[in-house]
């Protein structure tokens, strides 16, 4: 309180004392003891941003005091972030950004990085001084299609804002880009991103730009998307079956073929008050495959049958939301009524020969005489389609069936959103209700053979696996590798495969690179089996082959790897490494880089010592050309550092490096 700092050693006699510079408003925190330039120091802070540093006789240490911008929200931490021995001083603003001031070459020496989880709005601010911060407008808590998001931005200008969204609350966000910016508002097209989806607890995030690092988000209120589409129910004329009893049947549009539900009412007074149907048959979570399934209805235990005539029945469907209802004003009346047609398939995911359900309001009409087309659009757009004749349906409820030969419309197609529908022709125009929409897989998946290895080959590290490909449709292959020890039921992926792919025709038969000591390290295993799964738009596994035996004892392994520096214009970043090889052989590294998180690699643009590396343990480094391999403004990269001998390879390094 007095503004004194004691300096107190082991034996608990009193080193030294020094007067703290305290200023109004702005209280100090714990001092730390920590290596400088200068020697050993006593270091200070203040809420104000105000760092001080003393040596052991109590003289300021050069470079200090220095300010740092916008004040400190926390006691500074210390800690030797490069290894070089000396301390480096770590600070968090009162903005949300982290700052590492380096105590190497005095306080002008700082460098900054983001934390994800800097602030309470979790924005992942970066950077120092004054930061923009967005606010967040109201929300009306029912929404659907366009939502409109009213925002400010107060504090430093920035140059732009981007929106995040989370559909449970706010505990994980996802990043669109579909929205349109307005002036104060983002208009969020949630149709793109939550397609036919009722999300209840959704909230959205806007973050603010500011040159290269990003502001304080605003997050809303929670609420809820609705771009569920309600089906549409088209009801036939009812079949009178005697005794009061009729059947219903009737046709369903729903572009999202949801499990549905049909209610039914009647009113005996024109419609002025409504009582449930009490009927039989399939009303109740009916899949898509079955819309259309009659239902009846025996009138006399609901209404006295007197006054069918004046009956008035109304029938909806109905999914987490109903639809319209669609009304008979008299239940026997088909008099200038269009022909209709609904049809339906049996599963979401069909291909080649696709055999269809077809009911018709009058069995009497010809099915040669319809219309049959297809959509890959959901519904938009219709083409003819090749059918074979029709024949009799052997399925209740459907008068025909008809096969659709998509392999000759649609050949090599894999895709979402394919619709079929046959339209009633002749004099009168019909009414065709389409399928909802299903899945048609007409692409073949690719066949992978392993040429080799042999059995009970053995290898050290890399194992080349020689393999062919064929694939009727010629796609772009990309494989994978799996192996188990024999005996054993679960198969495991290789996370060491070097080269997946993708590749074409001209590369059918060629070798897949697996480094076992990536997946294996530092054991040997004598019974090991392996496959390839190839995929295109599917997949499928090859046979196993083996078993095979790895020796991944005593091989090379590179132990660290860190970036040291990066120049921003150049475009070179310096790599420092140490790699291992308890058995003394000649090394070289091999360097690849990946923009998708390790799904593809390519040789990476590399300068400097790479080869002929010999002795237990080698420091060295090399120069990457980021900016040839990854471009100007390069996302999250990965390099991958493998030291590799004359018949092997061994543990490789992989760095997450943080580019300019």
């Amino acid at each position: 309180i007095d503004g004194l700092i004691y300096l107190v050693k082991s034996d608990g006699t009193l080193e030294g004392t020094w007067r703290w510079p305290v200023s109004a408003g702005s209280s100090p925190f714990q001092p730390l003891i920590l290596n400088t330039a200068g020697g050993r120091a006593v270091l200070a802070a203040t809420e104000s941003g105000l760092i001080h540093a003393w040596n052991a006789d109590g003289e300021p240490v050069a470079g200090f005091p220095f300010q740092h911008p916008g004040g400190i929200s926390f006691a500074p931490a210390a800690g030797d972030l490069n290894g070089d021995g000396l301390m480096d001083l770590v600070v968090v603003g009162s903005d949300g950004t982290v700052t590492a001031y380096s105590l190497q070459a005095g306080a002008s020496d700082q460098d900054l990085w983001a934390m994800p989880l800097g602030d309470r709005s979790n924005s992942g601010t970066s950077g120092g001084g004054p930061m923009p911060a967005a606010v967040v407008g109201s929300i009306e808590p029912r929404q659907s299609g366009d939502v409109t998001i009213p925002y400010s931005v107060r504090g430093a200008a920035h140059t732009g804002v981007s929106l995040f969204y989370s559909v449970d609350a706010g505990y994980s966000w996802t990043p669109t880009g579909n929205y349109t910016q307005g002036r104060n508002t983002l208009i969020w097209h949630t149709e793109a991103d939550l397609p036919h989806r009722i999300e209840r607890q959704v909230a959205v995030k806007v973050t603010p730009a500011l040159s290269s690092r990003s502001g304080e988000c605003g997050v809303s209120g929670i609420f809820q998307v609705d771009n569920n589409v309600a089906p549409v129910i088209l009801v036939h004329t009812p079949q009178d079956l005697g005794d009061g009893r009729f059947s219903f049947t009737y046709s369903l549009e729903d572009p999202e073929g949801d499990i549905i539900q049909v209610q039914a009412q009647f009113s005996t007074d024109g419609g002025e008050t409504w009582n449930t149907m009490h009927t039989t048959g399939s009303t109740l979570s009916i899949e898509p495959w079955f819309y259309g399934e009659p239902f009846e209805w025996d009138s006399g235990k609901d209404v006295d049958p007197a006054m069918l005539g004046s009956v008035t029945v109304r029938i909806r469907a109905a999914d987490l939301k109903p639809g319209p209802w669609f009304v008979l004003e008299e239940l026997v009346s088909g008099e200038g009524r269009a022909p209709e047609a609904r049809m339906v398939t049996h599963g979401r995911r069909v291909g080649g020969d696709v055999r269809l359900m077809l009911a018709l309001s009058d069995p009497g009409m010809n099915p040669l005489d319809m219309e049959y087309e297809y959509s890959t659009d959901g519904g938009l757009t219709w083409l003819p389609a090749t059918v074979s004749e029709p024949r009799k349906a052997e399925v209740t409820g459907y008068d025909y069936s008809v096969t659709w030969l998509s392999e000759t419309d649609l050949p090599a197609f894999d895709g979402e959103g394919v619709r079929f529908r046959g339209t009633p022709s002749g004099d009168a125009p019909g009414v065709a209700v389409p399928t909802s929409p299903f899945r048609l897989d007409n692409n073949h998946p690719p066949i992978a053979v392993i040429l080799a290895p042999g059995n009970y080959a053995l290898f050290r590290g890399m194992v080349p696996v020689s393999f062919s490909l064929s694939d009727p449709e010629g796609d772009q292959v990309t494989l994978g590798l799996q192996y188990r020890t024999i005996g054993e039921n679960r198969w495991f992926p290789a996370a060491g495969v070097v080269n997946p792919g993708p590749f074409g025709p001209a590369e059918y038969s060629s070798v897949l690179y697996w480094n076992s000591s990536q997946d294996i390290p530092f054991g040997r295993v004598s019974d090991l089996e392996i496959r390839l799964v190839a995929m295109d738009a599917d997949s499928a596994f090859s046979m196993e082959k083996g078993p095979i035996a790895l020796d991944n004892q005593r091989l090379p392994e590179v132990v660290r790897a860190s970036m040291t520096s990066a120049a921003g214009r150049a475009g070179g970043a310096e790599i420092a490494f140490e790699v291992v090889d308890p058995s003394d052989r000649g090394i070289d590294l091999s360097v690849h880089f990946s923009l998708d998180g390790g799904a593809t690699w390519r040789p990476a643009s590399v300068t400097g010592q790479l080869t002929g590396l010999r002795g237990g343990s080698r420091n060295g480094s090399f120069t990457w050309n980021w900016r040839a391999d990854a471009g100007p403004e390069p996302g999250p990269v990965t390099l991958r550092i493998t030291p590799v001998f004359r018949d092997g390879a061994g543990r490789p390094r992989i760095i997450n490096p943080r580019l300019p």
